[in-house]
């Protein structure tokens, strides 16, 4: 079946520091070296290197060589196998909240005359609880509005998000248009894909970075921590997701109406594809 997978890989293969590299690795979204890591990690390469031989061995990670460019020993590649993304998923949420959410779901649509509609609307009060939660603001009961303030001030900023995370955002703090090309209110393609990643992570969906069509850019969204309920009931429990992920960009000033979330569409998770804006001198 198409769609998330939820079920975690047992870690007590692996130590703390190990799932830190793990994670750091996960983070890059592709071929790693030691150099690379150690950077991210802190610390003397030679215990990055012990660290990623041990995931190796478990079968966390897989080792290649890269190809030889000029003198010296060529480096070796990492990156995270099957394995290792089924180890950093988060566990399932319990059975009887599971249950729960099933419910809620059926109720919504036996009740509503616009189930999904309600169930974005949700999503959009999940979003502001977020904000509450990470950064202190005030909840409301109204629909949020887009905000004029400049993206990122009350990003949401969630514990998970990793070092490679925060030396990306240091670097766009320092030239943030760089590379990028501008978007609505001054903002970047790049810097809308971030707040999502930072977003879904956040709530454990784990998502994955990737090129879409025509230039677009996807996360992929490896997990769902609601996904029996989505299964069951996916009209309600992806609108609730929708509804997240739109509530949160508008609040933090960025444009929604070309962001879509096309769940269960890919055989390893759910596609958040992002558009590109429209080119202003056309």
């Amino acid at each position: 079946m198409h769609g998330p997978d939820l079920t975690p890989l047992p870690r007590q293969q692996a130590s703390t520091a190990q799932l830190r590299a793990l994670r750091a690795a996960a983070e890059v979204n592709g071929d790693v070296t030691i150099a690379e890591l150690a950077r991210i990690l802190g610390g003397h390469p030679n215990t990055t290197r012990a660290h990623l031989d041990a995931l190796t061995e478990a079968g966390l990670l897989e080792r290649r060589t890269a190809p030889a460019h000029g003198r010296g020993r060529p480096h070796h590649l990492y990156r995270l196998t099957p394995a290792g993304i089924a180890a950093l998923r988060p566990a399932p949420i319990a059975p009887e909240y599971a249950t729960l959410a099933v419910v809620l779901a059926d109720h919504i649509s036996a009740t509503e005359e616009d189930p999904q509609a309600v169930a974005e609307s949700v999503g959009r009060a999940w979003a502001r609880r977020e904000l509450t939660r990470l950064n202190g603001s005030p909840a409301t009961s109204s629909p949020p509005e887009p905000s004029s303030h400049e993206p990122g001030n009350t990003a949401i900023k969630p514990s998970c998000a990793g070092h490679k995370a925060a030396e990306t955002d240091k670097a766009r703090e320092s030239d943030p248009t760089a590379g990028n090309a501008p978007g609505e209110n001054g903002t970047t393609p790049d810097a809308r894909v971030t707040h999502l990643e930072h977003l879904f992570a956040s709530c454990g969906f784990f998502p994955e970075r990737r090129a879409g069509a025509d230039g677009e850019t996807e996360l992929l969204l490896h997990t769902c921590p609601l996904l029996a309920a989505a299964q069951a009931n996916p009209e309600v429990i992806c609108a609730v997701h929708r509804g997240l992920m739109r509530g949160s960009l508008e609040a933090n000033g960025f444009s929604s109406e070309d962001v879509a979330l096309l769940p269960f569409s890919d055989d390893h998770g759910c596609v958040v594809r992002c558009a590109l804006p429209a080119d202003p001198e056309h």
